[in-house]
C-alpha cells in the first residue's frame, strides 16, 4: 500500500491523501 507524508509528518494512505488534497486540507 502506498503511503504519503504531509509536512507535519502525518502518514496517510493514498486514498485519504488524495481526498485531503482535493478538499484543500493539505
Amino acid at each position: 500500500m502506498e503511503e504519503f507524508e504531509d509536512q507535519d509528518g502525518n502518514v496517510f494512505n493514498k486514498k485519504t491523501y488524495e481526498d485531503l488534497k482535493r478538499q484543500g486540507i493539505i
